[in-house]
């Protein structure tokens, strides 16, 4: 990796909108230089014949236990997640405008998953200040994260950097969990994976891409998304990046039980300077009364 490139920080709080920078393809597939591209945002920054792209694993298969209890959604093997890889675009497709196919000067040495519990993007990385100099003369956010591009802001900067604006990745990363409005009854516990149901609001969302229905609502944790609320009136679990997010309150007149959504793992021991995650997204509050709020997403890359 080029010691030149400028890493962008991790934020957790929400930013309002301001002028973004990069491009955004989701990968579906490779084949030996060849990046087939199934979804692209290109308004901010363009792939161009030349240029150097980041290819970064966000998701893979990684969850460990399913079983309903506390140890539901922890890690397993972590696999590819948050790797990534600094690559050069040798040509680019388009049918009918659209981003179609990326291909490269040379193969990935990473190998790369491509499964229903993985994701993969290709984030263009822009030069500023032609090889020299850059000073920045607005505010530049990260495309928020959609679940299939986004979260990830990258710049290069050859010479001096005179930094006068932010430079925000806040609120851009792993999306937050829907919470439950509904009538709610007595305290549910024991529960820690359910579909979404009256007495469950949704989990946040990690670097493990879920495909089950019945995984995506109720307290535990999915890795570092935070759980869900469960009923009665259980908030939404913190999600987690370096650290582990926080547990939320119990819920009401639980007595001894909790009914408040798991905090996402932390993922400190995971990374370094070849695997970097973006902020698990908080769990849904489960509320009657339509006083529950959905999870905040989490911070960017």
């Amino acid at each position: 990796m080029s010691n030149r490139w400028l890493p962008v920080l991790l934020m957790l709080a929400a930013s309002p909108t301001a002028a973004q920078l990069n491009g955004y393809a989701r990968i579906s597939g490779i084949a030996g230089t060849q990046l087939f591209v199934t979804e692209s945002f290109e308004s901010s920054g363009q792939f161009d014949t030349n240029d150097l792209i980041i290819l970064m694993q966000m998701q893979d298969n990684v969850i460990g236990s399913t079983d309903n209890s506390a140890d539901f959604g922890s890690l397993g093997s972590i696999g590819m997640a948050g790797r990534y890889e600094i690559l050069r675009v040798s040509s680019v497709s388009r049918v009918a405008g659209v981003l179609d196919a990326i291909t490269l000067t040379s193969e990935p040495s990473l190998t790369f998953n491509f499964t229903e519990n993985a994701s993969v993007q290709a984030i263009t990385l822009e030069l500023l200040g032609n090889g020299g100099d850059h000073t920045t003369t607005a505010n530049i956010d990260a495309l928020p994260w959609n679940g299939n591009i986004g979260g990830v802001l990258a710049m290069e900067v050859a010479g001096r950097l005179d930094l006068k604006h932010g430079i925000r990745a806040n609120g851009a990363g792993f999306r937050g969990g829907l919470a439950d409005v509904a009538t709610s009854g007595a305290c549910e516990v024991t529960t820690f994976r359910s579909v979404k149901t009256n007495r469950f609001a949704y989990k946040g969302e990690g670097i493990h891409r879920n495909s089950n229905a019945g995984w995506e609502a109720a307290k535990g944790r999915m890795l570092n998304g935070g759980g869900g609320g469960n009923d009665h009136n259980g908030g939404g679990g913190g999600g987690g990046n370096y650290t582990g997010g926080g547990t939320s309150g119990p819920g009401y007149n639980c007595g001894a039980g909790h009914a408040g959504g798991i905090g996402g793992i932390g993922l400190g021991v995971e990374i370094n300077p070849g695997r970097v995650f973006m902020g698990g997204g908080g769990g849904g509050g489960e509320g009657n009364d339509n006083v529950s709020t959905n999870g905040a997403p989490g911070g960017g890359i």
